[in-house]
């Protein structure tokens, strides 16, 4: 059913409710609005809300991340020291801290 045939059925019982309940609906008024127009108004600025929660948030957590990844290079300077004069190649150390990173 489109939207003006359901306005045009609600309106239909309106009227019947307005004659029957005189001193009660005689003042009201039917409107029937589609929910994705309300549903997108309603979170327009909900939506702006989040992004500058996300915009603010995520700075941080990437500083954070940054920071832990920094305090645990410093404590692994000896093994990476190590590891070189064992002869282990660039390549294999920073896939080796790529893996650590990711998992």
């Amino acid at each position: 059913m489109t939207v003006e045939e359901a306005r045009a059925r609600l309106e239909i019982v309106a009227a019947r409710n307005r004659e029957q309940y005189r001193q009660t609906n005689e003042h009201r008024a039917v409107v029937l609005q589609p929910l994705s127009d309300t549903l997108a108004a309603a979170s327009e600025s909900g939506l702006y809300i989040v992004w500058l929660a996300a915009g603010c948030g995520l700075p941080i957590a990437c500083s954070n991340v940054a920071g832990l990844m920094l305090g645990r290079r410093s404590t692994r300077i000896e093994e990476v020291a190590i590891r070189s004069a064992l002869g282990t190649r660039r390549g294999a150390l920073v896939r080796q801290f790529l893996i650590e990173a990711c998992c």
